[in-house]
């Protein structure tokens, strides 16, 4: 109605270089309401012009110009982008105000899109896109937040604890083996990540997967491998871009899975989104924490051992940046991670001194030098941005993911690293709960569609469900 009202007013520009097309007089006195007064379409959209105009135009319009700048000069993109931001905001604090308490400190990792988009976006005509429907239904419940073993006789761990329904305990029980899920979220960051780094121009487009279990990095002792993922920076960046000058020879990630994060104490004078977002990002930069400030190794056979601050102290000289890569147990990355693809400054940096509330802390210098380098430039941060900006400039193809839902780099990232985090994760439930001798929800085995849906579960509602957690 703004775009036709805007039409009718100014006429129809075709082309920047050609004069607007001017409607006819009895087309555009429709859209006036001093011509027609009592027209209930446009009282309606009189009434509501205001409370529109105040949230689809920028921030920095002055209150008094907002219904002028919103019918005239607002596009319809940017309008769109505000309405939908502002409405997800609400969603998202009537979800903090109803949820029950005992899954409220989960809901900053549930609502992590990366685990939506193999859900309910991506293109299922690409079979690797589709998920078993065992692995698609363990998905679902996850991220509805719904139980995936029978609440009322919940199974035993081996390790003598007896399993929530939820299956968080698989996460935090040493008995259940992470390794498989690891490997296979270190695989995705190897085949996803070359697209988005050529097009930013920091490898070459032929450099493709990303090398896993980097061999020689620590030379004092080479049976360790630290990087789990890495690249080395291309020397002569193509001319199609101009990536920063990276200082450094390797760029690497070591991957490792949180466990679940732990309820907190919350008062009613605290703002519940702003303490549970800091607590699972807390969760999340311990893990982090953990990778830099490291477990030292020894050598059975010569006897030799070296700590864990002169393994980082030597990839520092070596110009080598790790970057640990933390995973919760329901696909949400943490902060590190956060800024190495989008740009990212955490609420809180960890500490690696001794502070009064941890005065036992071991003052671990490196591996706080190895933070602040691979948080800040010239580590290359904020990396699809800029393959978002770049391919804007020089598009080889319509949509970069080959799929009008992966239209740039963003969408193609988010998508497929969160395919392979989303299998990797309901892998381990699901043969957590096979060693237990429970199946978990088992699946109709009738011919269903592209895209996996289940004939008791209508899509229209996990669409509707999980999309609000976009």
């Amino acid at each position: 109605m703004a775009k036709s009202t805007h039409y009718a007013t100014n006429g129809i520009r075709i082309s920047p270089d050609v004069a607007p097309i001017i409607l006819h007089p009895t087309i555009s006195d429709l859209y006036s309401q001093a011509i027609h007064p009592t027209s209930p379409y446009l009282q309606r959209f009189h009434n509501l012009l205001p409370h529109i105009a105040s949230i689809a135009t920028s921030t920095k319009c002055p209150p008094s110009e907002e219904i002028n700048h919103f019918l005239y000069h607002t596009s319809s993109h940017s309008a769109r982008g505000r309405l939908k931001h502002h409405c997800s905001s609400g969603l998202i604090q009537v979800l903090y105000n109803m949820i029950p308490h005992e899954h409220l400190h989960h809901l900053p990792s549930i609502l992590s899109p990366q685990t939506s988009y193999p859900l309910v976006h991506m293109c299922r005509s690409n079979p690797s896109h589709r998920l078993n429907n065992n692995i698609f239904i363990i998905a679902l419940r996850r991220k509805l937040r719904l139980p995936i073993t029978n609440p009322t006789n919940p199974p035993t761990c081996k390790c003598g604890e007896i399993h929530d329904c939820w299956g968080d305990h698989a996460f935090h029980c040493v008995s259940n083996n992470k390794k498989m899920a690891h490997n296979i979220i270190r695989d995705t960051l190897a085949a996803t990540l070359p697209p988005i780094l050529s097009t930013a121009g920091y490898i070459l487009p032929t450099t493709l997967p990303l090398e896993t279990e980097k061999p020689n990095i620590i030379d004092s002792d080479a049976n360790l491998f630290p990087l789990d993922v890495s690249f080395d920076i291309d020397p002569s960046p193509s001319t199609a871009t101009s990536a920063a000058f990276v200082p450094y020879t390797t760029i690497g990630g070591d991957v490792t899975i949180t466990p679940p994060v732990q309820a907190p104490r919350l008062s009613a004078s605290v703002d519940l989104y702003e303490k549970v977002t800091a607590v699972a990002e807390r969760n999340l930069q311990t893990k982090e924490r953990s990778k830099l400030v490291r477990d030292g190794s020894g050598d059975p056979m010569t006897g030799n051992s070296i700590s864990g601050e002169d393994i980082i102290k030597q990839m520092i000289d070596k110009c080598i940046i790790l970057i640990p890569i933390a995973i919760d147990p329901h696909g949400k990355w943490g902060p590190m991670l956060e800024n190495f693809l989008f740009g990212y400054s955490p609420l809180t940096d960890p500490m690696f001194e001794p502070t009064q509330a941890c005065p036992r802390r071991r003052f671990t210098p490196h591996a706080k030098t190895m933070y602040e380098l691979a948080m800040s430039p010239p580590c290359p941060t904020n990396i699809v941005t800029t393959a978002c900006i770049y391919w804007q400039r020089n598009k080889t193809r319509t949509f970069f993911g080959r799929s009008y839902t992966a239209p740039t780099p963003k969408e193609y990232l988010i998508g497929e690293l969160g395919l392979g985090i989303t299998k990797a994760l309901s892998l381990h439930l699901r043969n957590s709960q096979r060693k237990l001798d429970q199946q978990p929800p088992s699946s109709n085995n009738s011919s269903n569609p592209p895209g996996l849906t289940h004939p008791s579960i209508s899509e229209q509602f996990a669409e509707a469900s999980i999309g609000s957690c976009q």
